[in-house]
């Protein structure tokens, strides 16, 4: 009777050792798919991101062209900028210098002109008030 009672509890024990190893069969079978679909998802992002990485580079070296670009326009438009600021600068004092003569020919304008100058330089000199002077000097 013991042997009996033994054999049924070994068999019960059985029996439940082996729901056991049917439900810890199924859920190791549950987790290898889980992570199958981990691994597959972690792949598909994985492939995700570096294609969003190669976009992101092509993005990046097609602004830092135009960013050269743009920055090669500054350069000449400050070159295009100085140039014009020193015309202007020129052009302020060609202003100054021609205003400056302006002002000095108001001076001179009733004078003589240059020809009247030369013609008058050119005369003959008064001998006879030199000859007066000299003879007051030695007088």
């Amino acid at each position: 009777m013991i042997d009996e009672r033994a054999y049924e509890l070994a068999l019960s024990q059985l029996a439940q050792a082996r729901e056991e190893k049917m439900l810890l069969f199924e859920q190791v079978k549950r987790l290898t798919e889980e992570v199958a679909l981990l691994r597959s998802s972690s792949t598909s992002q994985a492939d995700e991101q570096a294609a969003t990485i190669k976009e992101l580079t092509a993005k990046i070296s097609g602004l830092s062209s135009l960013v050269e670009k743009l920055n090669a326009r500054i350069d000449h438009l400050n070159e295009v900028i100085q140039m014009k600021d020193e015309v202007i600068k020129a052009k302020n004092q060609e202003i100054k210098n021609l205003k400056y003569e302006v002002a000095n020919g108001r001076k001179h304008r009733f004078g003589p002109t240059t020809e009247q100058c030369n013609l008058l330089n050119n005369r003959p000199t008064d001998t006879e008030g030199e000859r007066k002077q000299d003879f007051r000097k030695l007088s």
